[in-house]
């Protein structure tokens, strides 16, 4: 059988120290569909954790040898600790052994077995499956002729592998959506209720991109939108709304570093993030803007003329207000960065910006400490606070993981 969680117990103590309090766990995270070895005392004993992370249940006092022994071979290791048999002094002893020698931690602690969060548990076991998945994982480069200048970046530090497809089949399959006049039968019904000049060949755009990317086995993609548009003389921004909508993680701008975020946002939280620009400051605000937020974060979308360019089209959506995540990656993959933001209003804000715009107040630091510490431009946002998912993300592909 495959366990999710290692539990640990001292020699020193009988099992009956610590049996009632095991069942309880047990119960508790089988619930939630999560197993739960049977106590060790030994890691000769205890099964082999993945390399990306473990997720260790410390019963007992005594254990922060064990844990540092079993932790070790990961990434990154979430320690679950509680109130009583010196449960919370192991759980820190070996955190901070870990630590120094490089691993991500996060303690996680609760009275009782019953105030245990087990669904933030299943998030860092899936934070660790998101980490893994990423080697060899296929990322369609759509409508290129040309491998992608951080193509060898990504594969030797992540295994991800780029594939360019190129334009001759972008255009053929465009062509032939336009051809057939099914275009605008396959989008959904709320965009038919705002008619403008280019949402069929928008929606042909959508349709060949999602053909295209089955035929060829992805589901992950990007696209150079500027080098797009100038040839098509239309935006690919419906079909990366959509198509992120839809279960496949897209990218605009060819941007590898937000897919891996997007990426972590789909398969930890199970919805997809908005890639967004920091346009401008008001009043201690962020105001964040983009024009391909997917439509499955919205509450209302209208379309509008492409923003630098005019031509047909770009998304305006309204976020729901409250608590998100905002977050990237360095450019050398070696660190990630999150802030908890609140979503304040968004939709079509200014004609200034894209077309999708977030006002936000940032949380956890002012906008000049954000300025002094961010990592680069687009920032990717993701409804909740998964801070710590990330973290354990983060540890999984060996990045230093920062707070704003």
């Amino acid at each position: 059988m495959v366990f999710d969680i290692i539990s640990l117990a001292s020699k020193l103590h009988d099992r009956e120290y610590y049996s009632e309090l095991f069942e309880r766990y047990a119960d508790l995270l089988s619930s939630s569909g999560l197993r739960v070895t049977p106590p060790f005392t030994s890691p000769d004993e205890a099964p082999e954790p993945s390399k990306e992370g473990v997720v260790i249940l410390l019963l007992t006092g005594g254990t922060s040898r064990l844990a540092f022994s079993l932790a070790s071979k990961t990434g990154s290791a979430v320690l679950i600790a509680h109130a009583s048999h010196n449960s919370l002094p192991s759980a820190l002893s070996a955190k901070a052994r870990l630590e120094a020698t490089g691993r991500n931690v996060i303690v996680e602690y609760a009275d009782h077995p019953e105030e245990l969060d087990a669904s933030r548990i299943s998030r860092y076991l899936r934070a660790f499956k998101a980490a893994s998945a990423l080697q060899g994982l296929k990322v369609a480069y759509l409508d290129s002729d040309e491998q992608h200048g951080q193509a060898s970046l990504f594969y030797g530090k992540l295994g991800m592998v780029v594939e360019p497809v190129s334009t001759n089949t972008i255009r053929e399959a465009f062509g032939h959506v336009l051809s057939s006049g099914e275009a605008l039968r396959m989008i959904p019904e709320r965009l038919k209720e705002h008619p403008m000049d280019g949402l069929e060949r928008a929606a042909a755009v959508y349709l060949a991109l999602k053909d295209v990317m089955d035929e060829g086995g992805y589901t992950y993609g990007i696209i150079d939108c500027f080098r797009f548009l100038d040839s098509y003389r239309v935006t690919p921004c419906l079909a990366i709304s959509l198509l992120n909508s839809e279960g496949y993680v897209v990218a605009c701008e060819a941007d590898l570093y937000s897919l891996l975020i997007m990426h972590a946002s789909i398969k930890i939280m199970g919805v997809p993030g908005w890639i967004a620009n920091p346009a401008t400051i008001r009043d201690e605000k962020l105001i964040l803007a983009h024009c391909t937020a997917p439509m499955k974060l919205a509450q209302t979308v209208s379309l509008m003329p492409h923003f630098e360019t005019g031509l047909p089209l770009a998304i305006s959506a309204s976020l729901r207000r409250g608590m998100y995540t905002m977050t990237r990656v360095g450019l050398k993959l070696d660190r990630l960065a999150a802030t908890r933001v609140v979503v304040e209003a968004s939709g079509f804000l200014s004609s200034g910006m894209c077309r999708t715009q977030a006002e936000i107040k940032l949380v956890d630091t002012s906008v000049q400490g954000f300025l002094d510490r961010s990592l680069g431009n687009h920032h990717v946002l993701i409804p909740g606070d998964i801070r710590r998912e990330l973290r354990a993300f983060a540890g999984s592909l060996d990045m230093r993981y920062e707070e704003y």
